[in-house]
């Protein structure tokens, strides 16, 4: 119950994060909001909490935030790079080395990363290690790394941090930490706040070169010469999904994109299915980190690449068997 608990507290952080910053209108407004949890993880790292700092930093780096570009071009020099910072040491790169060098500097109150770091401690030493050897004998070794562990988790339990507590602010947080949207929703508001680039460049070629009068708009004759020269082109009428005779910008930016994507996912299909990653893993379409504790992404049981919720429709790669696949691509760089 106690670690559940833990769970849906940090997931709750996580989401809460993403619904204050998403509920600024302006890009001006989100950037405050942003640089004030900024603000909240540098005081987090100072008393050693390293824990909910995982959760602030795993908040602003989900995919629905990072993707808002002109939210994060307006943070000063100095809140990117301390977002930066604690990014990289948090990271699990190198077994968590930074964030584990940390911990065993702090001869003080510390609350470690107990659910992405040294859960995942304990359950790689419970699949790797036997409970008993060869000879049926206890294995003493896995004993003594479990005492490791568990040691390094109790010794921040004999002090105590140097903060006064806020019931009031202990109990506007419980009622904040109620989930209210789902994953979908925060990023169908993530859309809203700041929406996708137009790929629209295709459209605009062909109504220079086709649009005769340049009235913005293709006429039954102007099409019949696309047509001419792009036979696979669906009937005039399809495209013209208005019927007011004639084929605007739009009607044929989305004629283009709804042809281009039905003909991607007929080449590439995949089986994803929910997946928790025990070591640091990168989204395949996005490049971006597959953050949180538990099921963080999809992974394919042919090609095993790896994606976001809202990615796993968007991958543009065949599904090949592992071993036919470079699986040194899918591995973050740093």
């Amino acid at each position: 119950p106690q670690l559940g608990s833990s769970i849906g507290i940090f997931n709750g952080v996580v989401a809460w994060i993403q619904g204050m910053v998403l509920s600024g209108i302006t890009a001006e407004d989100r950037a405050k909001i942003v640089t004030k949890f900024i603000e909240v993880g540098k005081y987090l790292k100072a008393i050693n909490n390293f824990e909910t700092l995982m959760a602030v930093v795993t908040g602003l780096s989900h995919t629905s935030l990072a993707r808002l570009n002109q939210t994060f071009a307006l943070l000063s020099n100095e809140s990117k790079m301390a977002l930066a910072g604690m990014i990289d040491l948090l990271t699990v790169t190198d077994n968590a080395s930074r964030y584990r060098k940390a911990v065993a500097e702090c001869n003080c109150y510390k609350m470690p990363i107990l659910l992405t770091i040294h859960l995942k401690d304990l359950v790689s030493l419970d699949a790797v290690m036997p409970d008993y050897t060869r000879d049926q004998k206890i294995n003493y070794q896995k004993l003594l790394q479990l005492s490791c562990i568990l040691s390094e988790l109790t010794n921040g339990q004999k002090y105590f941090p140097d903060i006064k507590v806020n019931a009031e602010t202990i109990d506007m947080m419980k009622l904040s930490l109620e989930p209210r949207f789902s994953e979908n929703e925060i990023y169908e508001l993530s859309l809203a706040r700041e929406p996708r680039a137009p790929k629209a460049a295709g459209s605009i070629a062909v109504f220079k070169c086709y649009d005769r009068n340049k009235d913005g708009v293709l006429s039954m004759e102007e099409f019949a010469a696309i047509a001419s020269n792009f036979p696979f082109l669906d009937a005039f009428g399809v495209i013209d999904t208005d019927d007011d005779g004639h084929i605007t910008k739009e009607e044929l930016l989305t004629y283009f994109e709804r042809a281009n994507f039905q003909a991607l996912r007929q080449g590439f299909v995949h089986e994803f299915q929910e997946t928790t990653y025990l070591s640091l893993t990168t989204c395949y379409h996005c490049a971006r980190l597959l953050w949180g504790v538990i099921k963080q992404g999809y992974k394919c049981k042919g090609c095993g690449i790896n994606c976001h919720k809202q990615c796993k429709d968007l991958v543009v790669a065949e599904c090949r068997p592992r071993n036919n696949r470079d699986n040194s691509k899918f591995k973050a760089n740093f």
